[in-house]
């Protein structure tokens, strides 16, 4: 209970920095499952790519960086992603169809991968594993289940925020956009100075256009 209150408290103050979040999540599966390690990957529409490990060697780590895994039967998380799924493998070297090659840099045994999953999306995977023969139990599968579900809220909350961070950009465009037309306007109804109006017109396109200067000529 208590590393499940410091999950909840990590993620209400970080509900825009989605990193120790999953840190969080992850160091808190690995401790309360009594694994080894754990692991996070990201989904991009094709693969899965590493976002961070847990307890892993530097050498593992760099080789997940470098080889996102395409869903398939090979590994556990490939396995997850495919089938959209929880796969719980006791004993790897049991299991014909893991090939992962991974499993050169690292001693592993019994594996758990649960899809990260928001509707019909595919979010990610939520791994953890031991070096040794060592099924997980039920509690420990819907644990890291719960786990995986936070780490969806957690993702979802950053992929709202940065929608409402370009929707309000948006709209201060529009405003600035609006204010600059109202005052052109103002400009060309209140003179009849031809001059006056020509260079309030583009000193506020230039403005809107973010570049250096601009001109009218007069054909």
């Amino acid at each position: 209970m208590a590393a499940t209150s410091e999950v909840l408290k990590v993620i209400s103050r970080s509900t825009f920095d989605l990193q120790p979040v999953l840190e969080t999540l992850t160091e808190n599966a690995v401790r309360l499952c009594r694994a080894e390690m754990g692991s996070i990957y990201r989904f991009d529409g094709e693969r899965l790519n590493h976002a961070l490990s847990y307890n892993a060697p530097r050498e593992l780590v760099e080789f997940l960086d470098r080889n996102p895994i395409t869903p398939g039967r090979y590994s556990v998380a490939a396995r997850a992603a495919l089938e959209r799924r929880t796969i719980h493998v006791p004993d790897v070297l049991a299991d014909p169809d893991f090939t992962f090659g991974a499993a050169q840099l690292e001693t592993v045994r019994t594996v758990l991968g649960v899809p990260m999953i928001r509707g019909d999306d595919l979010l990610g995977v939520f791994t953890i594993r031991n070096s040794k023969v060592q099924p997980f139990t039920d509690k420990q599968i819907e644990l890291v289940t719960t786990f995986a579900d936070q780490a969806v809220i957690a993702i979802e909350n950053v992929r709202l925020f940065q929608e409402l961070q370009a929707r309000t950009q948006e709209l201060g465009r529009s405003v600035g956009e609006l204010r600059a037309l109202g005052e052109v306007g103002q400009a060309v109804s209140s003179t009849l100075d031809l001059e006056t109006v020509l260079t309030r017109i583009v000193s506020h396109a230039v403005q809107l256009s973010g570049t250096d200067g601009g001109a009218v000529y007069e054909y």
